[in-house]
Order: structure tokens, then sequence, then C-alpha cells
């Protein structure tokens, strides 16, 4: 018997686990069930978006996913990891302060900083749209 296989995405130990939709013979398990992993602390510019957008969220710790991957389909997933592999950069250096100057930012808030100074201005208003509109509303 042919079924579909379902795509389903997840998180699991620092792996995003995607299974893809297919046709399968329920007869062949190993196909059937075999998940594609996606290793977080190896990812490059070969893996998918969603899974270059979950390693970003996932190595800085950012509760706002969605903004991440807004970045990563408007910037490409070699920018988002240069800007990624920056920011771990200056936590490794000690960090950057606030504006105040009374703590450090948080990772999330280091990214977003590079972004704001390294993209053209269109690009930033592109990302931060939705973002501005969930604050003001």
């Amino acid at each position: 018997m042919i079924t579909w296989k379902q795509k389903n995405t997840g998180f699991e130990n620092g792996l995003v686990i995607q299974t893809s939709i297919k046709k399968v013979d329920d007869t062949d398990l190993y196909q059937k069930n075999k998940p594609i992993r996606y290793d977080f602390k190896k990812v490059n510019a070969e893996y998918p978006d969603y899974a270059v957008a979950g390693a970003i969220s996932y190595r800085l710790k950012e509760k706002k996913q969605k903004l991440i991957h807004r970045v990563v389909g408007r910037i490409g997933k070699e920018k988002a990891l240069e800007l990624l592999f920056k920011t771990e950069e200056i936590e490794k250096a000690g960090g950057e302060l606030t504006s105040q100057g009374d703590r450090r930012k948080e990772p999330g808030g280091v990214f977003m900083g590079l972004l704001k100074k390294e993209l053209p201005e269109d690009d930033v208003k592109y990302i931060f749209t939705v973002e501005n509109e969930l604050e003001s509303a």
C-alpha cells in the first residue's frame, strides 16, 4: 500500500528534524520514518533556509524566531551566517553593552545591532515592519 508521508519539523537536542513529503511504500519502514537531521553546531549555507534560521535562533537563544526567519529570507543564508559568526566573536570577547552602559546586550540584541549597521535601510525596514506593528498594537 502506498501512502503520503507528511512533512514534520521540530527541534531535538539542538538538531532540526525534518521529514519530506513523498510517496513511500508501507513495507519500507526505514525510508518511511527516516528523518533528516541538521546539526546546529555545524550549520553552513548548504542547509535549507528554515534550518539556518533555526540554528541562528538556537545558538543566540532568541525567542523571536519569526524575526530570524524573516532575516534569513531577506538577506540570505550566507550573510545571516556571517552575522551569526560575528555575533559569536563579540560574545566571546566579552559582549557589547547597552546604550545606557548598565548591562550587557543579549546575543540576539548584538545580532540585530550588527544587522542594522551592515544592511541597507530598505532591508532593515522590511525585516522589522511586522515586529514594529506588533509592538505598536
